[in-house]
């Protein structure tokens, strides 16, 4: 059972590993979103699975705008 709250940390911490192993930065959100989707898909609630899909890109986005939201206010402070 994965809920929403939860896996957008863990979405943007295997996106930053990915990315510190070699993964372009363009290719970030895209990345997201397909590791959102596969959380959803195998670990999500026995609902049904395009459910489960939506939750995953719901994650995904929220992740990718995570990231690049810390990322411009780190920015801005430094």
């Amino acid at each position: 059972m994965m809920d929403i709250t939860l896996a957008i940390p863990v979405i943007v911490a295997i996106v930053s590993a990915v990315k510190m192993a070699g993964l372009r930065s363009k290719f970030a959100p895209l990345f997201s979103l397909v590791v959102g989707m596969g959380l959803f898909y195998f670990f999500g609630d026995k609902v049904e699975a395009g459910e489960r899909l939506f939750m995953g890109i719901l994650s995904g986005l929220g992740a990718s705008g995570l990231y690049s939201g810390a990322k411009a206010t780190v920015k801005d402070v430094y």
